[in-house]
């Protein structure tokens, strides 16, 4: 009866080490967030170079792979420039600033991807988004929980400063998760086998 229960042990083990090899490879995955600087480390979020073509910001994210979890982190002069993210393909093309779903003034906004889909981004200043500082993006991935609120951080001329980074220790919970996994198949290891 010995030898029976043995292969039962390493068959329940081989089976939580399988779960377990599973289970860290999904959350592993999320845990790689990637920020994206808008336009790239030398464009930013400012007015396009004499030889740039007007589509030079869809260009740039035509380029990039966003996911949910990433951010994209907008970089410029905030006395010039803002950054509004609308609704529509029709406000995006349109420049329509009064479609705004969020506002950002600081001048170095990281704005997190939660769900899937087409996002819209302008400036704030009608004639900049008219001569080409916009950009739409398309994430893929499950929706994933926002970080917590943005920090109002005092008043714009009539608006309020929004800062939406998320938090540096976001996804610290996937470690405390992987640890938690680990000791109970450890346990389970330990009392089947």
């Amino acid at each position: 009866m010995t030898p029976m229960m043995q292969g039962r042990g390493s068959a329940s083990l081989s089976y939580i080490v399988t779960v377990f090899v599973v289970a860290m490879s999904t959350f592993l995955g999320v845990s790689h967030a990637v920020q994206h600087v808008v336009g790239g480390d030398v464009q930013k979020w400012a007015f396009l170079q004499a030889n740039s073509p007007i589509t030079f910001y869809n260009d740039w994210a035509a380029n990039q792979t966003f996911t949910t979890g990433d951010t994209m982190l907008f970089t410029y002069n905030n006395n010039t420039h803002s950054v509004v993210e609308v609704a529509t393909q029709a406000d995006f093309d349109a420049c329509n600033l009064q479609a705004n779903i969020s506002k950002y003034y600081s001048g170095a906004d990281s704005v997190f991807i939660s769900k899937a889909g087409t996002s819209f981004f302008i400036c704030g200043t009608p004639t900049h988004c008219g001569q080409g500082m916009k950009v739409s993006i398309v994430a893929t991935g499950a929706t994933v929980a926002a970080p917590p609120s943005p920090v109002v951080q005092g008043p714009a001329p009539a608006q309020s400063v929004i800062n939406a980074s998320p938090p540096a220790a976001f996804y610290s919970g996937v470690t405390s998760l992987a640890l938690a996994i680990l000791l109970t198949a450890t346990h389970a290891a330990v009392f089947l086998g």
